[in-house]
């Protein structure tokens, strides 16, 4: 299956209606929701490929380089230069509850999603 296939048959089968954006116009962070709240870990009649993430252990950091960073204390979630949209997307996750990081195709996968236990 293709990209593009296994991105629509993600999007119907969790039903996602609302793409949402942290920071623009490049986006450090972007999720789906479903009426407003984030779609909820599922079986699918496809393969997914997803990470965990530690709620519990979420932080912003600086890097050596000056960039800033959302970790969950094993994984690096996201990089970016923008401190303020760095602390949204945290925020963003918490509020959320994103428990999983999810990919449609990588390396520079065309689709992310999250979603939650």
């Amino acid at each position: 299956m293709n990209d593009a296939n296994l991105a629509k048959d993600i999007i119907e089968f969790y039903g996602f209606d609302r793409h949402c954006f942290v920071g623009r116009p490049d986006p450090v962070m972007t999720y789906w929701l479903v009426g407003g709240r984030p779609a909820t870990v599922s079986r699918t009649p496809f393969e997914e490929d997803c990470n965990s993430v530690d709620l519990t252990n979420l932080t912003v950091s600086q890097t050596d380089g000056g960039d800033w960073r959302v970790t969950d204390g094993t994984n690096i979630l996201m990089t970016d230069p923008d401190e303020e949209a760095i602390r949204t997307a945290k925020a963003t996750i918490e509020h959320y509850e994103f428990s999983r990081r999810c990919f449609v195709g990588r390396p520079n996968p065309p689709m992310t999603y999250w979603l939650t236990e």
